[in-house]
């Protein structure tokens, strides 16, 4: 091999720095998910509530450059709630970070039918740390039997939802609530609008997984139907 070609080789081999007596570096390939790790959020993102008005039904927001789907699916046809169809609520809630939130209701389900609502949101762009408060998961006391079974699923209420870093307040049981048989329950009669011991705060791993699609499952799990209900809160993410 002549000496120029020698040359051309060294340098296309990338190793002509080491052969002149320095160190060659590899340049750094950073994964998205490996970025993001060691950095803070740069760009958090809200969906507030409090831009729509009491009793409304918005089924679509722009925040920021994403644009944020809920659908709606009831499951058994939940009737009777108050209020009867799922809508922005402004009662005054402990934990909900604010008045507004959405309200989900039904008073027809039993053990044998539980009725209840498929929530499921939908990402224009996946989304990173989404965090949000599941309000209110009780049970009723006395005569007042319902009790309320909540549990995450991923584009439908069956599949497997993103990994979540759940904090869950000390009067719901079951979990972790990744599926219907490890559903949240209600664990005793809550004091309206008082307490966050029937909480669930919910968030997405903010380092390994970008989140398009959750789905939150509601369902009645008592033996007879009376009131009941949950929230869920603002969005937020990264």
């Amino acid at each position: 091999m002549s000496d120029i070609n020698r040359r051309q080789f060294v340098q296309k081999a990338g190793i002509g720095a080491a052969a002149a007596g320095a160190v060659w570096v590899a340049p750094s390939v950073i994964g998205l998910d490996t970025a993001f790790a060691g950095s803070s959020c740069l760009s958090p993102q809200l969906l507030d509530f409090t831009g729509n008005t009491v009793g409304s039904q918005p089924l679509t927001w722009t925040v920021g450059t994403y644009t944020v789907t809920l659908t709606i699916t009831p499951v058994n046809a939940p009737t009777g709630g108050n209020p009867a169809t799922p809508q922005i609520s402004n009662t005054a809630l402990a934990g909900s970070g604010t008045s507004h939130y959405y309200r989900f209701s039904m008073a027809n389900g039993t053990v044998a039918n539980p009725a209840g609502y498929d929530i499921h949101w939908h990402f224009s762009k996946p989304v990173f740390a989404l965090a949000f408060t599941i309000l209110e998961i009780d049970k009723g006391s006395g005569g007042n039997h319902y009790q309320d079974v909540v549990w995450l699923g991923g584009t439908t209420s069956s599949n497997a939802p993103p990994t979540i870093n759940p904090t869950v307040g000390s009067e719901v049981g079951g979990g972790p609530g990744t599926s219907q048989a490890t559903a949240w329950t209600g664990t005793a009669q809550l004091a309206s609008g008082t307490n966050t011991t029937g909480n669930v705060r919910v968030l997405t791993s903010p380092q390994t997984q970008a989140v398009s699609d959750l789905t939150v499952a509601y369902r009645s799990g008592s033996a007879t139907g009376t009131n009941q209900w949950i929230g869920i809160t603002n969005l937020s993410w990264c």
